[in-house]
């Protein structure tokens, strides 16, 4: 028991390498369907808006607070302790046949071309 308990904060510390918050704000949905939106984000962390499309932007983990940064994740519909959530995760970004995920469920949000668009831009840019 001790030891599962040991490894899965060792992988939820991994998490924070691996998905910066960026990245984190693209897989923030309800359901499969669901993109939510930063003023959903922002009433279920208790963080202001604007400080969520901050944090939403940020390519790394850096200059937010550990608090904060459970506070986004918490609104973001993430846990990175949950491991069968950070599995289906794991698997949605590994892709299928070994292709990148295409994120088509962000272009029905009304925060696709202000917020969405640019940050895959950048990810699209970095491979």
């Amino acid at each position: 028991m001790a030891g599962k308990l040991i490894r899965a904060r060792a992988m939820s510390w991994d998490y924070f390498d691996r998905l910066p918050p960026f990245a984190v704000r693209l897989l923030a949905k309800r359901g499969y369907k669901h993109v939510l939106t930063s003023d959903e984000i922002a009433a279920a962390s208790k963080l202001p808006v604007t400080r969520v499309l901050q944090i939403s932007l940020q390519e790394t983990w850096d200059d937010i607070s550990v608090p904060e940064a459970r506070q986004f994740l918490k609104g973001c519909n993430l846990d990175f302790t949950d491991s069968k959530a950070m599995r289906r995760v794991r698997v949605y970004l590994k892709g299928k046949d070994g292709k990148r995920p295409t994120y088509s469920y962000l272009k029905k949000s009304p925060e696709y071309p202000t917020l969405f668009a640019p940050v895959l831009a950048r990810l699209k840019a970095a491979k």
